[in-house]
């Protein structure tokens, strides 16, 4: 499902490198505050809210996320994805968001 969000850059993580059965990989996360939003009084509603984005591979070159983003409003797009896996002797569920695209503005 594709998803689009206004907001902030709160953090830029560093990349690091995991090893599974399948080989190496890179990835890097950021994360994006979207802040509450306001009515047509003028007050606030809700609270600040978080959105860990995984950026992979040859993406990271692509988007090229630094520290020097963090506090800057952006526009991210990404895929959510739901998966299925085994863990601890049960069937669990995930999400995960996958960057797409990442616009400073």
């Amino acid at each position: 499902m594709k998803i689009e969000i206004k907001g902030f850059m709160h953090k830029v993580l560093p990349v690091t490198t995991s090893t599974t059965k399948n080989g190496t990989y890179k990835k890097q996360d950021i994360i994006i505050r979207k802040p509450p939003f306001t009515d047509e009084f003028g007050e606030t509603k809700g609270k600040d809210q978080f959105f860990k984005f995984s950026i992979s591979e040859n993406r990271i070159t692509i988007i090229n996320a630094g520290s020097t983003m963090e506090g800057k409003k952006c526009i991210v797009a990404g895929y959510l994805n739901g998966f299925e896996y085994n863990g601890n002797g049960a069937t669990e569920y995930g999400l995960s968001l996958s960057l797409n695209s990442l616009n400073l503005i």
